[in-house]
């Protein structure tokens, strides 16, 4: 039975990591991304939630060996990666001829970036997800009160960071904003990813007294048409700089019921749909997330199928489905670097330094 929660578990973070790449695809504007948008980013916060409720991992590890596991499966990863990106964006300036004074700035705002856990591009999710998760550790063992108000605080936590940086960006020179926002930003998404991780965590033991599968099929499939409606009232959304749209509070709503409705809707379809892609893009999200946009693979399958085919220019079926070819393109290159990284470099899949015939 676990094996299959968990199964369904994946898959809701393959859809997460597909939701992810395709805005990354789209530059327009429309429905589809601000349904997204709605909750592409706290589904992962919400399903480890969901993952510490279910396992019962708080229980299981001492704080000191929960430290330890979730430092050896995000924060190896985070350097690993941040090394290898920094690496190359050395190789891509010197191949196009950058002036030295540039690439030295370039090189102190990245390792700025890398010290605040700021990241670079998609790499803040690593840090971000782990700062969560232990803020999570010392909330629980704190009494029952203690836990709903520190849930509490961290929605309000949220509103105000997202006003401060909208007024930081506003009001201050763009390079010290740069500078300066880097470590708020670090602190306040990871305060944003425990919300979801609390959501997550106490919605599981309160759907755990529903059995029945249809109802919670109906509730899932309501929770979902409830979030593709209320998204049309966001505007746009970005939790990688903290701007939480044009209602935030609605924002943190449809996180939640966004997340829950596909968790719920994804149980039920388990029974007659292997989802066989879902899962695997889930159980390598990670490796997804960090390689497709910082190595430049989504800029040359865009730019190669606007070369062959020419890219539609106003959202519409026709820009739908060309996004989505390009995401086919895309996948079937991670598809090789999944394989290179599981094979060769599973300390960049989380998986620690182990020997071969130890790794699953």
């Amino acid at each position: 039975m676990e094996k299959k929660r968990l199964l369904y578990l994946d898959a809701a973070k393959g859809w997460g990591i597909n939701m992810i790449v395709f805005g990354h695809i789209t530059a327009i504007g429309n429905p589809i991304d601000k349904w997204f948008g709605a909750y592409k980013i706290a589904v992962f916060f919400f399903v480890s939630g969901y993952l510490i409720a279910l396992n019962g991992s708080l229980k299981k590890y001492s704080p000191r060996e929960y430290m330890i596991r979730h430092a050896r499966n995000l924060m190896l990863p985070y350097i690993g990666y941040s090394l290898l990106i920094g690496l190359y964006r050395l190789g891509v300036d010197f191949y196009l001829g950058k002036s030295a004074a540039k690439t030295v700035y370039a090189v102190k705002q990245y390792l700025y970036a890398f010290v605040t856990l700021r990241g670079h591009s998609t790499m803040w999710f690593l840090p971000c997800l782990f700062l969560a998760q232990i803020f999570f550790l010392f909330a629980w063992r704190t009494p029952r009160w203690t836990r709903l108000a520190l849930a509490l605080l961290s929605v309000g936590s949220n509103l105000f960071f997202h006003s401060l940086l909208i007024r930081m960006e506003k009001g201050m020179p763009e390079n010290l904003f740069l500078w300066t926002s880097y470590p708020i930003l670090s602190l306040s998404r990871a305060i944003y990813g425990f919300t979801f991780v609390c959501a997550g965590y106490t919605l599981w033991q309160v759907m755990n007294r529903f059995s029945w599968p249809y109802l919670r099929f109906l509730l899932g499939a309501a929770l979902s048409l409830f979030t593709f409606r209320a998204s049309a009232f966001l505007g746009t959304t970005d939790v990688n700089n903290m701007f939480l749209g044009k209602k935030p509070v609605l924002m943190m709503i449809c996180g939640v019921t966004g997340s829950l409705g596909l968790i719920l809707i994804l149980e039920f379809l388990e029974k007659w749909w292997r989802m066989d892609y879902l899962v695997w893009s889930g159980k390598n999200s990670m490796i997804i997330m960090a390689t497709h946009g910082t190595f430049r693979f989504k800029n040359v399958q865009i730019n190669g199928w606007k070369h062959v085919y020419r890219l539609a220019e106003k959202a519409g079926l026709r820009y739908y489905l060309e996004s989505i070819g390009i995401q086919v393109h895309l996948m079937l290159l991670e598809c090789g670097v999944v394989t290179l990284v599981n094979r060769y470099l599973p300390v960049l899949a989380g998986k620690g330094f182990k020997r071969a015939e130890d790794r699953k």
